[in-house]
C-alpha cells in the first residue's frame, strides 16, 4: 500500500506540473504582448537615473542610439538591455556635460558661430568633468562611486557594468514578485476553466490503477528525459540574451573599427530576434501543454453535448458536496502557483524512490 501512496503522489505532482507549465507559458505570453518586462526595465532605470536637480538621464538614455536601436519600433520598449549598452550610453551622456562651448565671428559671413568641443580627448576625463558639473544629488553620488578605484575608461566601463548587473538582479526579483500575483490569477482561471478539483483528482488516481499507472509512466519518462522541461522552465530569455551578449562582446573586443560596426548591428539584430521569438514560443508552449493535458483523459473538465452545457454527474453528490469542490479548486490553484520548477524538482526526487520497492500489480493495487 505504501507504493500505491507513492504512485498517487507522483501522478498527482505530474498533473500539477503540467498545469504549472501551462500557467508559466500563459504568463510569458501576457508579459510579451503587454511589454511587462520592458515597462519594468524602463521604470527601474528611470528611478535610478532621473534626477529632479539635474537632467532626466533615464529619458535621455532611452533616446541614446545605444538603447534606441534595441527597440523593435518606436512604439515598443526593449525588454532587455545589456550592461555594455547601458554603460556606453551613460558614459556618453555624462561626458556631454563636459563640452566646452565657444563663439567666434565667421570672417566671410560676419555671423556669430557656435563651436562645441569636449573638455578632453580622453573619455574618462570627460566623464569625470561631466560629473563635477552636476548639482549635488543622490544620482551624482552614484556617478562619483563609479569613479572610485578607477583610472581608465575600461575600469569605468567595468564598474558601471558591474553595478548595472547587480541592479538588474534586484529588478528581476521585483519583477518575479509582481508577476506572482498574475500567476495566481492565471492559476485560478485555469482551475475553473478545466474544472480542476485537486481532491477529486487525487481520489480518482488512488482508486483507478490504470489512470495512476499511465500518469506514473509519463512522470518517469519526463524525469528520464528532462531536456524538454528544462528548456521550458530554466532556459529563460534572459539567459539566451546573456549568451548572445558574451559572444558578440568577445568578438567586438578583438575586431577593427569597421568590423565592430558590422558586429554591433548583427548583435542588436540577434537580440531583437530572440526577444521577438518569445511571444511565438509562449503560444506554442500553451498549445502543447493543453494538448498534453487533454491527452491524459483526466477526471477534469466540463460536460458539453448537443443539448448544451451540463454539470458533471459527480457534482453536488453525497460523495462530492459543494464545499469539497470549492476546497478542491482552491487547493489546485494554490498548488499550481508554487511554480513548475518546484514540482519538477520534487518529481525528480520522488520518482527514483519507486525503484527501491516492488511496483504493485494492477490487481494488488485495487485491493
Amino acid at each position: 500500500m505504501q507504493s500505491v501512496y507513492l504512485d498517487t503522489a507522483i501522478a498527482t505532482i505530474f498533473v500539477i506540473l503540467l498545469f504549472s507549465i501551462l500557467t508559466y507559458a500563459i504568463q510569458e505570453w501576457l508579459a510579451s504582448i503587454r511589454q511587462l518586462r520592458g515597462k519594468m526595465l524602463e521604470k527601474s532605470i528611470f528611478e535610478a537615473l532621473n534626477d529632479k536637480l539635474n537632467k532626466s538621464y533615464g529619458v535621455l538614455l532611452y533616446e541614446h542610439p545605444q538603447v534606441d536601436l534595441l527597440k523593435k519600433n518606436q512604439d515598443s520598449l526593449p525588454a532587455y538591455m545589456s550592461s555594455a549598452n547601458f554603460a556606453t550610453a551613460l558614459i556618453d551622456l555624462i561626458s556631454q556635460e563636459s563640452t566646452v562651448v565657444s563663439y567666434q565671428i565667421n570672417e566671410e559671413t560676419q555671423l556669430l558661430e557656435e563651436s562645441v568641443s569636449f573638455f578632453s580627448n580622453n573619455p574618462y576625463i570627460n566623464f569625470k568633468a561631466g560629473v563635477d558639473k552636476l548639482k549635488h544629488s543622490d544620482f551624482k553620488v552614484l556617478l562619483q562611486s563609479f569613479l572610485l578605484n578607477t583610472n581608465t575608461y575600461n575600469d569605468l566601463q567595468n564598474a558601471i557594468e558591474t553595478w548595472f548587473n547587480n541592479y538588474m538582479d534586484r529588478v528581476s526579483g521585483w519583477y518575479r514578485k509582481k508577476t506572482s500575483v498574475t500567476v495566481g490569477v492565471i492559476a485560478a482561471l485555469l482551475v475553473l476553466l478545466f474544472n480542476f478539483d485537486a481532491l477529486f483528482l487525487i481520489q480518482n488516481i488512488y482508486t483507478d490503477s490504470t489512470l495512476r499507472n499511465t500518469l506514473v509512466a509519463s512522470a518517469e519518462n519526463t524525469v528520464n528525459h528532462p531536456d524538454e522541461i528544462n528548456a521550458i522552465i530554466r532556459q529563460s530569455v534572459n539567459k539566451q540574451m546573456a549568451v548572445i551578449d558574451s559572444i558578440y562582446q568577445a568578438k567586438i573586443k578583438t575586431a577593427d573599427t569597421a568590423t565592430q560596426r558590422k558586429l554591433t548591428a548583427q548583435w542588436q539584430e540577434e537580440r531583437s530576434k530572440t526577444a521577438d521569438s518569445a511571444r511565438g514560443s509562449a503560444q506554442q508552449k500553451i498549445s502543447d501543454q493543453v494538448t498534453a493535458i487533454n491527452a491524459l483523459n483526466l477526471p477534469i473538465g466540463w460536460k458539453f453535448d448537443d443539448q448544451g452545457f451540463h454539470l458533471p454527474p459527480t457534482f453536488f453528490t453525497k460523495e462530492r458536496p459543494w464545499w469539497s469542490i470549492l476546497v478542491g479548486w482552491t487547493l489546485a490553484a494554490i498548488l499550481i502557483s508554487f511554480g513548475a520548477p518546484f514540482w519538477f524538482n520534487l518529481l525528480i526526487k520522488l520518482v527514483p524512490l519507486r525503484k527501491t520497492g516492488v511496483k504493485p500489480t494492477a490487481e494488488s493495487s485495487k485491493q
